[in-house]
């Protein structure tokens, strides 16, 4: 009897564990479960805004977006918009503003990368109105979201202008985009008369910076150095190396000792020395050493380019006329 009594207790046991493998499959939620969406559409709300510093004597940044698609995660490309639309990053700063770059209903899935395309850039200071060479045209980075049925997603690119605008040696505007990617599910999306976009709510999903390298390629958390002495080699820019460049202001210049001595932005100062190849460009003139009043220059803005080996003056731009048209 009790040898009878185990056995039936083992069916039972057996039958118990054959439930509940059928059971769990069916009526149990996994958390690694996917949350793929299958169906419907949903929509997504490209935006653009600017959260850079000061940019000296820049008074308009403007950018010429042309293209901007998502990439579906497993799939292809998604284009969200080919309208041109120009945006002036300095205007978006001071004012604080999120606008609307483009939307689309598109279908609902999974979406790993975005990628847009500047077309040109456009730079006003108080020179006048110069065209930036771009580092590359295309930006395509790792930036997560989710499009559910009737549900908005949203993908702010808010360009760091003081981190994408660069001179070259001889004064000439380079951008090399650098943004700060931030993305949100099912958000409350409200986009004004004037294209302005309140965005509340939702789940942010991305949250990265990411700048472009002279290679042309976005990569996560990189940024050009600030002092990188660059120039314009047929289309292509590139760093030269032995160089760096440095804004500032003027702490004083001596003819007799051949030096010049800058306060440079950040508060650091550095002293650096002529040599009979220097140039000074003195309110957008060039001078030569000995030949030039230089008594009343300190405090006014300069910008240094100098042989970081030897820490000799190359060229120096002091007062306004810092760029080359």
């Amino acid at each position: 009897m009790g040898k009878i009594k185990r056995i039936l207790n083992r069916s039972v046991m057996i039958c118990v564990i054959a439930i509940v493998a059928i059971v769990l499959p069916f009526g149990c939620s996994s958390g690694d479960e996917s949350t793929t969406p299958t169906t419907g559409n949903g929509e997504v709300y490209f935006t653009i805004s600017d959260a850079s510093t000061d940019l000296q004597s820049v008074t308009k940044y403007e950018v010429t977006i042309d293209k901007v698609e998502a990439h579906v995660e497993g799939g292809s490309w998604t284009v969200i918009s080919t309208e041109s639309k120009t945006y002036d990053l300095i205007q978006l700063k001071n004012q604080n503003q999120i606008m609307l770059v483009a939307s689309s209903s598109i279908k609902a899935a999974n979406y790993d990368r975005v990628r847009c395309n500047v077309a040109k850039a456009t730079i006003t200071d108080n020179t006048g109105v110069h065209q930036a060479t771009l580092v590359k045209n295309t930006c395509e980075f790792d930036s997560r979201f989710e499009i559910k049925s009737d549900t908005k997603a949203s993908v702010n690119l808010d360009f760091l202008a003081d981190k994408c605008l660069y001179l070259t040696t001889d004064g000439k505007y380079v951008m090399a985009t650098s943004i700060r990617c931030e993305t949100r599910n099912s958000a409350q999306i409200q986009v004004s008369s004037n294209n302005e976009v309140q965005i509340s709510g939702g789940q942010t999903q991305t949250n990265a910076h990411y700048g472009m390298g002279m290679d042309g390629m976005m990569k996560s958390g990189f940024e050009l150095a600030a002092d990188a002495a660059l120039k314009i080699e047929g289309s292509a820019v590139v760093v030269i190396t032995g160089q760096a460049m440095f804004y500032g202001t003027v702490s004083s210049v001596n003819i007799g000792s051949q030096t010049l001595t800058c306060a440079r932005a950040g508060g650091s100062a550095m002293t650096l020395n002529f040599a009979s190849s220097t140039q000074l460009l003195i309110n957008g003139t060039l001078s030569l050493l000995g030949l030039v009043d230089v008594s009343g220059q300190t405090g006014k803005p300069c910008w240094v380019v100098y042989d970081t080996t030897t820490n000799t003056c190359i060229k120096a731009f002091i007062g306004t006329g810092f760029t080359a048209s």
